[in-house]
């Protein structure tokens, strides 16, 4: 054999020792690039998080201010009402009475209020009772009513 060309074992370790080091140095560079990486889709991922809660905080808080407002309008004393009175009406519509939220037979339907049934009327305005029926609050048609005595 040619002692040229056969390293000895001695040799070929000390031709490794600085490939193995460089290539531990690369490996720790790239674990470092990738735990800044993380951090930094954490953070982001946190902001997200943050702002979304934030923003569903926000609508929750707007919505609760949009009900009170309703509230506040709802219980208000009636402006010019044609009259104000507590008697008592009852349905007299044979497929029930049509709750609607304002005094037009074009307003939105809130409920259908069954035939016999007795309501406490608030508000008088144009043939319409304002009236309460099942939590809801809104205006029937005078005309399917009869008075209680």
């Amino acid at each position: 054999m040619d002692k040229k060309k056969t390293k000895t074992n001695e040799e070929l370790r000390k031709e490794e020792v600085p490939k193995n080091t460089e290539l531990k140095e690369e490996i720790k560079k790239e674990q470092g690039s990738r735990k800044k990486l993380w951090w930094i889709l954490g953070a982001v991922f946190g902001v997200i998080v943050l702002t979304g809660s934030s923003y569903a905080v926000w609508q929750s808080y707007s919505a609760n201010k949009a009900l009170n407002k309703e509230d506040k309008v709802q219980n208000a004393p009636a402006s010019n009402p044609e009259s104000v009175s507590t008697k008592t009406v009852s349905v007299s519509a044979d497929g029930g009475l049509n709750l609607r939220k304002e005094a037009s037979s074009s307003s939105e339907l809130i409920i259908i209020i069954p035939n016999g049934t007795k309501l406490n009327v608030t508000e008088e305005k144009s043939g319409w009772y304002k009236v309460g029926y099942s939590g809801q609050l809104g205006w029937v048609s005078k005309e399917y009513t009869a008075e209680n005595n």
